[in-house]
């Protein structure tokens, strides 16, 4: 399995893992892309193989881009996302993963700059999973709903199988998103 990372910054996210854990050896190499620095650089494509063991053979080679943190807003409008959706599709991934902390506002204000999200284009679909500031901006059902009419599926304390149809010899993967831990909290 290949993941894409759209990266701009490094981060020792998985500093409470023993050395031998293959996962947290994986952890420690991924790296979100944060929408608050360094513009108007693009970020950088990072490309790790990802290795996990007994996977179906139908999967072997699936890819994936993943992207966290754009924070659509004042600063990060319809030129940046565009040119990060650029970025995604020449990596031509099996399916694209935003993981939250995509807006800082809401739908009313910031429809026309998430606008280039309709492009995104992958094999298996794009999925959004929320972050905090989708719910402080106090519109996050707005923001499911406008998301699910640029394409992506919501995985709202969800999860989906990819690739929807199997063979009866073939495997399937299991994508789930969970709310935020602090959905609940913040009003």
């Amino acid at each position: 399995m290949w993941a894409d990372y759209a990266s701009h910054c490094s981060r020792d996210i998985g500093k409470n893992c023993e050395s031998s854990d293959k996962g947290c050896d994986f952890a420690r190499r991924i790296c979100s892309w944060n929408g608050d620095n360094s513009w108007p650089n693009p970020p950088a494509v990072r490309h790790v193989k990802i290795p996990v063991k007994d996977l179906p053979t139908n999967l072997e080679g699936l890819s994936f881009v993943q992207i966290s943190d754009i924070h659509l807003g004042p600063t990060v409008g319809f030129t940046k996302l565009n040119m990060i959706v650029d970025i995604v599709n020449r990596q031509n991934p099996d399916m694209v993963l935003l993981t939250g902390d995509l807006v800082d506002g809401r739908v009313e204000s910031l429809k026309r700059a998430a606008e280039p999200l309709s492009r995104v284009m992958s094999k298996y679909g794009n999925f959004f999973v929320t972050g905090n500031h989708e719910y402080y901006t106090g519109d996050v059902d707005n923001w499911f709903s406008y998301l699910r009419s640029l394409g992506f599926s919501v995985l709202h304390n969800s999860n989906v199988k990819i690739p929807l149809k199997v063979n009866s010899n073939e495997g399937q993967l299991c994508l789930a998103g969970t709310d935020d831990v602090q959905a609940d909290t913040i009003e």
